[in-house]
């Protein structure tokens, strides 16, 4: 059977990962560049899911996109995760993994 909830579903890697969860809450995110009437629904980080927040409203500042190319019809979006999470996946020794934006995906519809 075919699920209808992925037809229309976009995957999007992170274009740039920041992992400081020692300075505390809201330090450790993905920044994703979206197109235009897409809206991201799911965050899987190293094949998990529920890991994290997506917050579609927050504000990318100028300082964080420094280098990044946004084509014309797309957006910034931040995606945060959980801070006590990712000091659990450090621990576990998968800082380099984590780090790595191949292992940070977005669905979007």
């Amino acid at each position: 059977m075919i699920d209808t909830d992925m037809i229309d579903t976009e995957k999007v890697q992170a274009t740039r990962v920041v992992l400081k969860p020692w300075l505390g809450r809201h330090n450790v995110y993905g920044i994703f560049i979206l197109p235009y009437r897409s809206y991201p629904t799911e965050l899987v980080v190293l094949g998990y899911k529920d890991l994290g927040k997506i917050c579609p409203n927050t504000q990318v500042s100028p300082q964080e996109l420094s280098n990044i190319y946004i084509p014309e019809g797309y957006y910034p979006v931040k995606v945060y995760l959980k801070t006590r999470l990712v000091l659990l996946i450090i621990l576990l020794g998968l800082y380099q993994k984590l780090k790595d934006c191949r292992n940070w995906l977005v669905f979007c519809h």
